[in-house]
């Protein structure tokens, strides 16, 4: 029938998809309250984008794991939980991916988590505090050697770069 009509499976299942929504929010199921917990301001501006589907609006149509799914993928979020709270309630709690220290490479520095992972979103020089490694592939080492520097506060707090040297030892200025 809906290849008959010119229209495709798809076409349809999102209209009935979309006709079960509108049912569903004037039921009382609309979403009317997003509790952002963990982050504030314009973070939580980019959680509130990720969280609705274009068009959706009742707590029955959303898949929290979809929603969680879609809050993991912003670069800054570590991990992230989704609960609906009956009738209209999403609450939706992010941890943040932590700055652990600096990372030049190619003259470019860039802020980068335990992992050695760039955190996009965080600009270096909001972050002078943090240890500066140096060097190709230095940030993904890094993480055993930071860890035994915090060991030796008195060597940390003197600590100025680690260079990595050859992909294979490090230097300590």
């Amino acid at each position: 029938g809906a290849a008959f009509l010119g229209s495709s499976l798809f076409d349809v299942r999102e209209a009935f998809a979309s006709a079960a929504d509108q049912a569903a929010a004037s039921a009382g199921f609309a979403i009317g309250d997003v509790e952002i917990e963990g982050v504030s301001e314009a973070r939580a501006a980019e959680v509130r984008a990720e969280i609705v589907p274009e068009g959706r609006r009742s707590l029955l149509s959303l898949d929290p794991y979809e929603v969680r799914t879609r809050v993991e993928s912003l670069d800054w979020v570590q991990s992230a939980e989704v609960r609906r709270l009956w009738p209209s309630t999403l609450v939706v709690k992010v941890e943040r991916r932590q700055a652990y220290a600096r990372w030049q490479e190619d003259g470019e520095i860039s802020v980068i988590d335990y992992n050695g992972e760039r955190l996009l979103a965080e600009r270096a020089a909001d972050h002078a505090d943090l240890p500066l490694v140096i060097g190709r592939g230095a940030g993904p080492a890094a993480e055993s050697l930071l860890i035994a520097l915090e060991n030796l506060p008195e060597l940390r707090a003197r600590l100025k770069a680690l260079v990595r040297v050859g992909d294979r030892r490090w230097n300590v200025e």
